[in-house]
């Protein structure tokens, strides 16, 4: 019933490592018939695109030094260009500078705009923008695929602007229920300094942004590119996103055991779904009469009905669709038989905080 939370490596250390306005095209998106590109020509078609990121911090004595290193891209917003980077490459920083691989870019100052600890997402202001800088083509992270081949390019290690090809194989898999709903799993090489950058098809399109690595034999996550342009217009307001919580520990039904079962004092369900482990007393969930055992069938936010088939479609809509205040329409099977339409008032989610790793939607 808990997982535990993945860790982020950055140079200097470990750390913690998706309507309306939408990113404008850069261009217009290669098909799939075209041929693969070769990792060169998806470098040299990225390298006023991809910028690697210094951070700097200040010490005891109030002077800059460097704080943390990593990667990010230019993506256009409303005619403008921005840069996307991990929150956590950027936390805490007092200056940003970033660069590009294309020597006639000068360095670019950046500014925090809008971010979100749970997301690991940052959108960053370029203060002093350069027309040499090309925005990223965008991608759309739904059509990835296992064995679709993908290529990670960033700063590794602090060695600017490196290129690594693998494949996915997993490209929508939830970790964690307490931080992104899913992410692109893949054996693509990412190292410290990697956090940030992009993930491109062999089309040298934007799919993911590398965020983190697992596993002796290290195995790489990327935050699905569609996760970020459900937020961005949020992002884009300023300040830390804010995300919504309904206040009920869920879990999928094939996940759990008898022994789960006897000790949650609730009946097996009848048919395999998302089921109520545990409600919050207090919150949106409780105030709805929502009960350890009921299985959440459907969810309707908004007029738009989403049919709810494990936990990975529930935290979706309540972390990335939804906000603060809104009211969601629950169908909840209590039983064997007895349908109830439960309508919560989600609340705001608590910051995240070290160690946490509850399932808790």
């Amino acid at each position: 019933m808990t997982r535990k939370r993945l860790l982020l490596v950055f140079a200097g250390g470990l750390a913690l490592a998706a309507v309306g306005v939408a990113l404008t095209p850069a261009a217009k998106l290669v098909g799939n018939e075209q041929p693969p590109k070769t990792l060169v020509q998806v470098q040299k078609e990225t390298e006023r695109s991809v910028v690697f990121i210094q951070a700097y911090a200040k010490d005891p004595k109030g002077e800059l030094s460097p704080r943390s290193l990593g990667s990010g891209f230019v993506v256009p917003v409303d005619g403008k260009l921005m840069v996307v980077s991990n929150y956590h490459v950027v936390v805490g920083a007092n200056e940003l500078w970033a660069r590009t691989a294309e020597k006639t870019v000068p360095p670019l100052e950046l500014s925090v705009v809008g971010y979100s600890p749970f997301l690991d997402l940052a959108l960053l202001e370029i203060k002093n923008a350069n027309p040499a800088l090309a925005p990223i083509r965008l991608g759309n992270s739904d059509t990835l695929k296992a064995d679709d081949p993908v290529i990670a390019i960033g700063s590794p290690l602090g060695i600017p602007f490196l290129a690594f090809k693998g494949v996915v194989t997993k490209p929508d898999e939830m970790l964690s229920a307490t931080t992104n709903p899913s992410v692109i799993i893949s054996d693509v090489k990412v190292n410290p300094g990697n956090s940030g950058g992009p993930l491109l098809t062999t089309q040298s399109e934007a799919v993911g942004i590398n965020t983190s690595i697992a596993g002796p034999n290290p195995i790489s996550f990327s935050i699905p590119f569609n996760h970020l342009k459900a937020v961005l217009p949020r992002l884009k307001l300023g300040g830390e996103l804010k995300h919504a919580l309904a206040g009920a520990a869920i879990k999928n039904s094939w996940e759990l055991y008898p022994p789960d079962y006897k000790a949650m004092k609730i009946e097996p369900p009848k048919q395999l779904g998302v089921l109520v482990v545990q409600v919050i007393p207090g919150s949106p969930a409780a105030k709805a009469d929502l009960k350890p055992g009921d299985m959440i069938l459907e969810a309707t936010l908004k007029g738009a009905k989403t049919p709810i088939a494990d936990v990975k479609a529930f935290m979706k809509l309540v972390m990335i669709q939804a906000i603060p205040d809104d009211e969601v329409s629950l169908l909840v099977l209590r039983g064997a038989s007895q349908y109830h339409t439960m309508r919560l008032r989600l609340a705001e989610r608590p910051g995240p905080s070290p160690g946490e790793d509850e399932n808790d939607d």
